[in-house]
């Protein structure tokens, strides 16, 4: 004898499966879609914060170069580096004066200028400027030019952020230009430092996560100012190193933390000093929205499938309890009690086999 199911649990077996089947393909399909422009947004952003802050950058350190260069197209400091090649001749007061007014000029013009020294001639010319004071101070070029990369002397050289030890200045960034024959005969150094506040402003004003920061990377330095919990600390070396022999100009990639943390790198590159401008978040706060609305989709799922099986017993009882009138007076009838009335016939299928039953 087959066993009997009633036609309420059929239908209701028919219906949930493709319900949860239809509720999961979509919201599958839904969180994939949803993540993977989460995601673009999130490279989006950082790319466009970083290409930002390289704009901010060039803009204002070409303004040093154009400085640095163009000292030596100026026929007053040309004429005080000719005069002081001559044993026998001394600068005049006016020149002091010239210099000292031409430093100050610097300084009206750039507000994120630390200090400014002009050295020539083993110090026959010696002018350092800081914080309005004006100093002679003793150097000694070979510090300088041994740190040069190229044998030009006219190129700028970039010195990332540190201490400025030989002229007690903390924390500064330093461009110099030198002058001489070449990098093994130099005779003098025009030198701007410029204050570590004004890069930690830029750098720490862009908001990227809560770990999350921007740095500038050099051959000499890693520079960044924001302070970040401990198992998101990564190996400056190692960051260095992987930067700075990056063929593309831009670009991504991963890094473990300190504590094994994924960290993603993304990059770009000053083409004024070929330094890198990196942007370093933990890859769990970049996606932490891709985790959420995870989860916002889950529930939802689980809140419709929960719906739709109430709803689908519910038709289903709705379907079925006409019929299951008509089966409890088959069954009746079966026993022999013809005594069947039946006060409202549906003007429906199951009102035609009510009406056949009780003819």
């Amino acid at each position: 004898m087959p066993v009997f199911r009633s036609l309420k649990s059929t239908i209701i077996w028919l219906f949930i499966p493709i319900i949860i089947v239809f509720v999961l393909v979509t919201g599958t399909i839904s969180f994939i879609l949803a993540s993977e422009q989460l995601k673009e947004n999130a490279y989006t952003n950082l790319n466009d914060t970083i290409a930002q802050t390289k704009s901010i950058l060039s803009d204002k350190l070409t303004a040093f170069i154009v400085e640095l260069i163009g000292l030596e197209n100026k026929s007053e400091w040309i004429s005080i580096m000719n005069r002081t090649d001559d044993p026998y001749a001394s600068l005049e007061p006016e020149d002091y004066i010239f210099m000292n007014k031409a430093l100050d000029s610097y300084f009206e013009r750039y507000s994120m200028l630390d200090s400014v020294l002009f050295y020539y001639n083993e110090g026959r010319v010696s002018m350092y400027k800081h914080n309005s004071l004006t100093s002679s101070v003793d150097i000694s070029l070979n510090d300088y030019n041994s740190k040069l990369d190229s044998e030009r002397l006219s190129v700028i050289k970039w010195l990332n952020i540190h201490d400025e030890d030989v002229l007690n200045t903390p924390q500064v960034v330093s461009a110099y230009r030198m002058f001489g024959k070449d990098k093994s005969q130099t005779k003098g150094i025009f030198m701007m430092n410029l204050k570590s506040r004004f890069f930690s402003d830029l750098l720490n004003n862009a908001k990227i996560s809560t770990n999350g920061y921007l740095c500038v990377v050099s051959d000499d330095e890693v520079m960044s100012f924001k302070n970040i919990e401990k198992r998101y600390q990564i190996d400056e070396t190692v960051l260095q190193n992987k930067l700075m022999a990056m063929e593309k100009p831009s670009g991504q990639f991963n890094i473990k933390s300190k504590n094994g943390e994924k960290m993603l790198i993304v990059y770009d590159t000053l083409s004024l000093n070929k330094w890198k401008v990196a942007a370093i978040v933990p890859e769990v706060e970049l996606f932490n929205k891709v985790n959420s609305i995870g989860w916002v989709i889950v529930t939802v799922m689980l809140l419709v499938i929960i719906f739709a099986t109430f709803l689908s017993n519910m038709i289903a009882h709705i379907i079925t309890k006409p019929l299951t009138n008509l089966t409890h007076k088959v069954n009746r009838i079966e026993e022999g009690n013809l005594a069947i009335f039946y006060t409202k016939v549906p003007s429906n299928e199951i009102g035609v086999l009510s009406r056949g039953i009780q003819e």
